[in-house]
């Protein structure tokens, strides 16, 4: 599940370099991550795209809640997140997952970083550097050629969903600042409480037969959500944020430019996705300007994310 985790202005000289044990788990962080776009394929193969999401939020929160106080004065930024980010974000990528390649939808998703830079600086007055701003053109440019590839050949909404839902977690990074003192399975938590049953009900409104299908879908598919919640979900951010109490954000952020090359070696060598010149060139230069956006000099205000 997405989160966000703000870093904070201090003296990072005064920070020790990560441990060879934690450049480990980070590398193992980033492999989780982007190869949770193909468990989802899994997943998608037989559950609906809105009740799996739906239930993911329910039961990671079902496994939090307990944990966590409740968010006194709080509450409806909580909301506000979890319909953006939960319902819009999630229920999008989900949605197109269907029937777009793992490799693919995580290329395009990556979006979400320059998109969130540029609404940071439109409605927060934050500065934009030279640098972010050329890797704001790259990394769009790298979307023109993705677009071009023939796995989205006919894919003009799929497409358009993931350029929605990268819209959408990039305008929530915005609304969570308001949410930046609380811990983060608090926010994992709470945003599950509100998401979850707004994305059930939307299931059942929107997927034919969703509960029959959900019922009757076979192991693989239970496997790949398995695989979502534990491994990407509870796994992925019990390593996200062990890592967090002993590195800066600054230092984690390059390994998450990983994920999206996991997502695609790992779409290739599970699912039979094809890697042609079109993704393999745009990937690249996708990836290449989301590095120029976040790997700057200095503190900066960022968020990680997962799939």
């Amino acid at each position: 599940m997405r989160n966000y985790q703000v870093a904070q202005r201090c003296d990072f000289d005064r920070l020790p370099r990560m441990s060879p044990r934690d450049l480990v788990l980070a590398v193992l962080l980033a492999a989780l991550w982007g190869c949770n776009f193909a468990a989802s394929k899994f997943a998608l193969h037989e559950l609906p795209p809105l009740m799996t999401t739906g239930l993911r939020f329910m039961l990671v929160a079902a496994v939090l809640l307990p944990f966590q106080r409740f968010p006194r004065g709080q509450v409806w930024p909580l909301f506000r997140v979890g319909m953006v980010l939960g319902v819009g974000h999630f229920g999008l990528l989900f949605w197109a997952l269907r029937t777009v390649d793992a490799g693919t939808a995580a290329i395009v998703i990556q979006l979400q970083v320059p998109l969130g830079a540029l609404l940071a600086a439109l409605m927060l007055g934050e500065r934009v550097t030279r640098l972010q701003i050329v890797g704001m053109f790259v990394a769009f440019g790298g979307l023109v050629v993705v677009l071009g590839a023939p796995a989205l050949d006919g894919k003009t909404i799929e497409a358009a969903m993931l350029l929605c839902a990268a819209f959408a977690f990039a305008f929530s990074s915005i609304q969570s600042k308001q949410l930046a003192n609380l811990p983060p399975y608090t926010l994992t938590a709470w945003l599950g409480v509100f998401a979850g049953p707004t994305l059930l009900a939307l299931s059942l409104a929107l997927e034919p037969d969703a509960i029959e299908r959900t019922l009757a879908a076979h192991w693989p598919s239970w496997l790949g959500f398995a695989y979502i919640v534990c491994g990407s979900t509870l796994g992925g951010y019990g390593i996200w944020y062990t890592l967090l109490a002993r590195n800066r954000v600054s230092q984690l952020i390059p390994f998450m430019l990983l994920v999206p090359v996991f997502a695609v070696v790992s779409g290739t060598a599970m699912l039979g996705e094809k890697l042609t010149i079109e993704i393999l060139g745009g990937g690249l230069l996708v990836i290449a300007g989301v590095a120029l956006v976040v790997l700057r000099k200095g503190p900066v205000s960022t968020l990680a994310e997962a799939d």
